[in-house]
């Protein structure tokens, strides 16, 4: 579910209120929203851009939790709890905008407009949703398909540019291992599929990377 769904729960007068109470934020390339544990403030939706989604587990490691691309929402878990922390690092991969909403006017649009919970509702769902296919992946979907997957996905994110992202972060988003994506891009670039350089990777054969991807 996304802001547009929310959105047309709505009144025009209710979504003027909301958007008069919001702040734009621009954010450059490789530029952090906000750091995990960092205490929660404001939530944030998506008007342009995209923004890598990641976590850091017990033991150091990242791991890639998601994309996030216009019309989603990130941020807002951290406000449902007086206490709460952010429980991600958000970073734009690319020059993006954001509508930003404080807690304390977030609070009290969640007294005013019902729509708000139930669309708060929604959105967790999708989440859980999310994690759930992301674990099945995880154990049934070979690792070649999870890095052709990811490619596919910020072909899109970057325009169809250069893709300009590690192979740490590609193997953090593909549950996988940073050697067995190395494994996977040099495969696909014997093949004519991708090239890659220092940073960057792009994508040359689309239609047989998705063949590839199981798509």
């Amino acid at each position: 579910m996304t802001t547009t769904d929310f959105y047309a729960m709505l009144s025009e007068a209710d979504r003027r209120r909301i958007r008069s109470l919001m702040v734009r934020r621009r954010f450059e390339r490789n530029e952090v929203v906000f750091h995990q544990g960092d205490p929660g403030a404001s939530l944030h939706v998506i008007e342009s851009g995209w923004f890598l989604v990641q976590a850091v587990t017990a033991s150091g490691s990242r791991v890639g939790m998601t994309i996030e691309g216009p019309g989603d929402v990130f941020g807002e878990l951290a406000l449902l709890d007086s206490q709460g922390r952010r429980t991600a690092t958000i970073r734009a991969l690319r020059r993006s905008e954001t509508m930003c909403l404080d807690a304390e006017r977030f609070a009290e649009l969640r007294l005013s407009l019902p729509e708000v919970d139930r669309f708060l509702v929604a959105m967790l769902t999708r989440r859980v949703e999310r994690l759930t296919d992301q674990l099945s992946d995880a154990a049934w979907t070979p690792a070649e398909k999870r890095v052709c997957s990811v490619v596919l996905r910020l072909a899109k994110v970057f325009d169809d540019g250069p893709i300009k992202l590690k192979q740490e972060e590609l193997a953090s988003l593909a549950h996988t291992t940073r050697p067995t994506v190395s494994t996977v891009l040099s495969d696909l670039g014997r093949q004519g599929i991708v090239t890659t350089g220092r940073g960057s990777l792009a994508v040359l054969d689309e239609a047989r990377l998705r063949h590839r991807a199981g798509k």
